[in-house]
């Protein structure tokens, strides 16, 4: 019944979306796909293994005793713009607990370990193109511009008496003949900043307006040269470096061919260019369910109206971009009320130069210290190559049903962004403070640790609230990958529920006629209040170990195990408390198959055991994703649940359904979905009367999804 849960349940009770934004960072030779997520997941496997036109990432919820496909949600998309290299143009999380990457054709990938529990990163490799030189005399060629230029072994290392700043040299080299000109402005901003008036200092700077200009970062490059002349006018390098500059700025002042017109909508005038991109997305849902003798009961019948767009307008300095994400769920044959959401719609302004950022808007943060969607304000400025601060403040989102500002509970805060530190480790630390109806309803300071090496890598984070003196959360993630490409998960997870904030103590309070937090003052003192906020708050805590291992380049076998317990609260101000759970256990098994019949299908067979206090549950489900075609694609699925209560009864439930998707035009897609379930809970003894002395209750119902989806 859990899939089934998905579509009994109304939308509005998923108060957030798990995908939140796209972000793509191109490098050399592959682009590196950062997906953003609005709760923390982690990654237990994917498959096809290497490439395909279609990644499937199967995901569970880090520390929760609940998973994606248990929860209520509908379908998520993200539209992205494809490109040559990075022909990626949809990401969607389905019902199955999975988020699905679809490219424009095959490609190579990698998955990257887990840094950070709310982003899930992907290697994308670019295509191989075929050049008008071989490989060894374009290597020749750049050695060569690099002589020019005197960027040499030998020369940075003789007569060194600083063998540090002399490997940085030396690696910036490398980097540079390997056109990793990312890397090589890294290494020579550090070697600039660590000894800017040494004879290093000097060469890193000319070397690294070489290699802003390499990576076509025209502003970053003049900016450098000009500075170099100011600080060394009279060296004999000077003319090569002015130029370079007048290279530049000759580039600049060439008249511009005047544009052909054309449909795209992408367009550039005087340096500016113009790009928007995004989706539009209509979908029927019905759902009827029956129960026992009882007529049918129509629970939805909704027209589904999505629209997500960005749009961005940048120059060589600057780029200001904004984006919208938001529904219209049409209510038909029911009472119930139309819904509205806006998820996200924001400004944003980035100082390319100073890589300095201004987001103005609905947002969602998910570092710190914000707790998820809110509207309001980020400044991003770096200080130095390793520190950048954050200022923000804002007024917290509840729901994205929220239309309006909400001005009774706003926030503020500073955090900083630390690192990379021996190329593997970063940091962030936080101080946030938060107000509900002018009282103060959290005060906390955290931070964020990151360790990234090939093999392995950890993502830690804390939240202490010292207002209340309490640890609000506390999450470790870290990930080991063999060389047989075994892959250990391990993740422990602590954090209060609900959040510990002083709104917490109005649980309960509704017989005093409480309408707001503040009104708690007129029954009881601040510190009263400080304590029922703690009273109302519980701890749960979960540790996870997941192991995945591939048999080979089409089967891999995935397992998890998963231990979580929650505690009780304390009676008191009139509210009663609550019993912990003690200990729930889960496991779960599944064997994915990619390619095993034709290029592109993938086949999942997944058992799940739950030891729960009060019941005992297994599930059974078969999941096939079978490309028809290019165009065509059928996803079949069966799920059969059961359930041994601790009061005897037994409960079973079937769930079979199928999921079409037809790509009628490279930008529009059809989608049908349709299903069925049969649920059996059996009764006890105390239910069985002479007039009903059935031994079960049964529920079936079906539910159909059809609509479309524009990408433009």
């Amino acid at each position: 019944m859990f899939c089934f849960l998905v579509l009994i349940f109304d939308h509005s009770q998923a108060e957030d979306r798990f995908l939140e934004s796209i972000n793509v960072n191109k490098e050399r030779d592959h682009s590196i796909v950062d997906l953003r997520l609005n709760q923390q997941l982690t990654v237990v496997s994917y498959a096809p293994i290497k490439e395909g036109d279609l990644l499937r990432l199967k995901v569970r919820i880090t520390g929760s005793a609940f998973q994606v496909d248990e929860l209520p949600t509908n379908f998520e998309t993200l539209p992205w713009k494809p490109t040559a290299d990075v022909p990626l143009y949809n990401v969607t999380i389905d019902l199955d607990g999975a988020i699905l990457l679809y490219f424009k054709r095959k490609v190579r990938y990698e998955m990257l370990p887990a840094t950070n529990a709310f982003h899930i990163k992907v290697k994308v490799f670019h295509p191989v193109r075929k050049t008008e030189l071989p490989v060894q005399n374009e290597v020749k060629a750049i050695e060569q511009e690099l002589e020019i230029t005197k960027i040499k072994k030998l020369d940075v290392i003789q007569g060194s008496d600083d063998p540090v700043l002399a490997g940085l040299m030396n690696e910036a080299r490398r980097a540079m003949l390997n056109e990793d000109f990312s890397r090589a402005i890294k290494l020579y901003t550090k070697v600039n900043l660590k000894s800017p008036k040494s004879i290093y200092g000097q060469q890193a700077l000319e070397f690294l307006g070489l290699a802003r200009e390499k990576n076509k970062q025209f502003a970053h490059a003049k900016s450098i040269y000009q500075q170099y002349l100011k600080l060394y006018p009279e060296t004999e390098d000077a003319d090569r470096v002015s130029q370079r500059l007048a290279g530049i700025l000759m580039a600049k002042t060439e008249p511009k061919k005047e544009l052909t017109k054309g449909k795209g909508k992408e367009s550039k005038i005087d340096n500016l260019q113009w790009d928007t991109f995004g989706s539009v997305s209509q979908f029927y849902n019905r759902h009827v369910s029956k129960f026992n003798g009882d007529a049918s009961r129509l629970n939805r019948s909704a027209l589904q109206n999505g629209l997500d767009f960005t749009s961005k307008l940048q120059s060589q300095e600057y780029q200001l971009s904004t984006r919208f994400s938001g529904t219209y769920n049409a209510n038909i044959e029911t009472a119930v009320k139309d819904e509205k959401r806006i998820s996200t719609w924001f400004l944003d302004l980035l100082q390319k130069p100073l890589s300095a950022q201004l987001r103005i808007g609905r947002q969602s943060r998910s570092s710190g210290g914000i707790l998820g969607r809110f509207d309001g304000a980020v400044l991003s400025a770096p200080v130095s190559e390793d520190i950048k601060l954050n200022f923000v403040a804002g007024y917290s989102v509840f729901s994205s049903r929220d239309l309006f500002i909400n001005s009774d509970q706003y926030f503020y805060g500073v955090n900083a962004d630390l690192g990379t530190f021996l190329d593997s480790w970063d940091f962030n630390v936080f101080y946030i403070e938060q107000y509900n109806y002018e009282l103060l309803d959290r005060r906390a300071i955290g931070g964020e640790v990151r360790f990234f090496q090939e093999n392995y890598s950890f993502f830690s984070f804390v939240d202490y609230d010292i207002y209340h003196q309490g640890l609000n959360s506390f999450l470790f993630t870290g990930q080991w990958v063999f060389p047989d490409r075994t892959n250990i998960n391990v993740a422990y997870d602590y954090r209060t529920t609900p959040f510990l904030t002083t709104s917490s103590a109005m649980q309960g309070q509704g017989f005093r006629g409480v309408e707001n937090v503040s009104d708690l003052e007129f029954f009881f003192s601040t510190d009263e209040i400080k304590q029922l906020a703690k009273d109302r708050t519980a701890a749960a805590q979960s540790l996870a170990i997941r192991l995945s291992r591939p048999f080979s380049e089409k089967i891999q076998i995935n397992a998890d195990f998963r231990v979580s317990t929650l505690s009780g609260t304390v009676t008191s101000g009139g509210v009663e408390g609550t019993d912990g759970t003690g200990f729930d256990y889960a496991y779960s098994m599944d064997l994915t198959g990619s390619g095993l019949i034709t290029e592109g299908d993938i086949y999942v067979l997944g058992i799940r055991y739950n030891d729960l206090q009060r019941s005992k549950a297994t599930s059974v489900s078969i999941n096939a994703r079978y490309p028809v075609s290019r165009e065509f694609r059928v996803n079949p699925r069966v799920r059969v649940d059961y359930r041994d209560n601790d009061d005897g009864t037994k409960r079973y439930a079937y769930q079979p359904s199928v999921r079409m998707t037809y790509r009628i035009l490279k930008s529009i897609q059809l989608e049908v979905e349709g299903g069925g379930e049969w649920n059996f809970q059996e009764r006890s003894a105390s239910a069985l009367t002479e007039a009903d002395s059935d031994e079960f209750d049964r529920t079936k119902g079906y539910f159909v999804i059809v609509g479309y989806r524009y990408n433009f």
